[in-house]
């Protein structure tokens, strides 16, 4: 972990904290990464809360390709193109901060330890982030308290407008069988279980229910015996249920009773409505597939 300083005036800055600093500094903990950025949390050992700045917050701080935006560029894209689509409560905030040159190549340095453990994936060790005076503080949607976040990534909620008139999959399930066939080197049997993007959306509610059902079979599966608080979060929105002490052998019987009941009657209003407002957008901007769009 490296010790930093935040600072709020004139503006929200980050700089390296000096090793002879008296009082205890908040520390940046690498957290995750993936192909265009790195995100880290904020933590602290002192008795004092962290700076509300920096409070439920977490860094992403972007990589050093040329494919990808400055961060001012990153944020201006946000805010001019993807803010007008949604209600607030269904976007996580996104701010600015000021990050100094010295604590981008410390962390860089760190990145580079990192690299003779196993925090970070073979594929991302020569990775390395860019310098360039800016990094983006988001809302932390981390699970606290004995609660479960339960991550739905949709990715497309329609099929492509270039698919066949005869087609059997759409365009995620297709590219998943794709890799799995690279993968394995010759013909592959499509799996049982499971779910297909487009069934987040689906008129029939059984079928969204089953969809929501494969992935909570998925996402709970390595839960033990535990004192537990099930929870769904989707924008700002927390459905939670009483924490309980449960064993292995009841957790599913409580989660198909409970819980999925619970993400379907959401999923009829206004997580449901979420999911139409991206597909609706989709379809928008994506009207003639990849196949059949101009160069």
């Amino acid at each position: 972990m490296i010790a930093v300083n935040f600072s709020e005036s004139p503006h929200k800055r980050l700089s390296l904290a000096p090793r002879t600093e008296t009082q205890e500094p908040i520390k940046l903990r690498y957290l995750a990464e993936g192909n265009a950025n790195i995100v880290y949390s904020f933590t602290t050992t002192a008795k004092d809360a962290l700076p509300d700045g920096v409070r439920r917050k977490l860094l992403r701080l972007r990589k050093e390709k040329s494919f990808i935006q400055s961060t001012k560029s990153q944020l201006s894209t946000f805010q001019q193109e993807f803010v007008p689509l949604f209600r607030p409560e269904n976007l996580i905030e996104q701010t600015l901060v000021a990050v100094d040159e010295a604590l981008i190549r410390r962390l860089n340095q760190e990145l580079e330890e990192h690299e003779n453990g196993e925090l970070r994936q073979a594929l991302r060790h020569s990775d390395r982030l860019a310098t360039d005076g800016y990094g983006l503080l988001m809302t932390d949607m981390t699970a606290r308290h004995g609660k479960y976040l339960f991550e739905i990534k949709p990715k497309w909620l329609l099929q492509s407008p270039d698919a066949p008139n005869d087609f059997k999959r759409c365009r995620t399930c297709a590219l998943r069988l794709q890799r799995a066939h690279a993968s394995a080197g010759s013909a592959v049997i499509p799996k049982p279980g499971g779910f297909c993007p487009l069934s987040l959306v689906d008129e029939d509610i059984e079928e969204r229910q089953r969809a929501f059902q494969s992935i909570i079979d998925a996402q709970a599966g390595d839960m033990s015996k535990s004192s537990c608080m099930f929870s769904m979060m989707s924008g700002s929105k927390l459905l939670s249920f009483m924490p309980c002490l449960l064993h292995t052998r009841f957790l599913r019987a409580f989660i198909d009773s409970i819980l999925v009941r619970e993400v379907v009657n959401f999923l009829a209003e206004k997580g449901y409505q979420v999911l139409e407002t991206l597909r609706k957008h989709q379809a928008h901007f994506d009207k003639h597939g990849l196949l059949n769009s101009n160069p």
